[in-house]
């Protein structure tokens, strides 16, 4: 039967709203949800440069740093609060030097003081 009815007449298998949907799906994914993209490469080197006598070794060190930097990221990523996550990388990737090892450090400080105790439970007032 399938025979009989003309090509053109048939419906696609996929339509293609499905597919803009499915493609709008993944675009529409909130940065904040994986460890961004940063070219650290360059940070790197503009900060070393101001030591031209060990400029290798310095570019050397940073790039360790910050591929290091990174590997932490992807393992602790998600036990961050999303807005700590999404703070942090706006003010780490401020300027032309994106890194790893700011984002980190914010990231681990926003938490860290997110516990700080309440002012009363570990200052006592002063009584005179």
């Amino acid at each position: 039967m399938a025979a009989d009815i003309p090509i053109d007449a048939m419906e696609p298998v996929m339509p293609i709203p499905f597919v803009a949907a499915l493609v709008a799906s993944q675009l529409a994914m909130p940065v904040a949800d994986r460890v961004p993209e940063f070219n650290y490469e360059r940070g790197c080197r503009a900060a070393a440069a101001a030591d031209t006598a060990v400029l290798a070794q310095s570019v050397s060190a940073c790039e360790a740093e910050e591929r290091g930097a990174r590997q932490t990221l992807e393992q602790q990523w998600m036990q961050f609060k999303a807005s700590d996550r999404k703070d942090c990388e706006s003010m780490a990737a401020l300027g032309e030097s994106p890194s790893y090892v700011e984002l980190l450090t914010c990231l681990q400080i926003a938490r860290d003081t997110s516990r700080v105790p309440e002012r009363s439970t570990f200052i006592k007032p002063n009584r005179r």
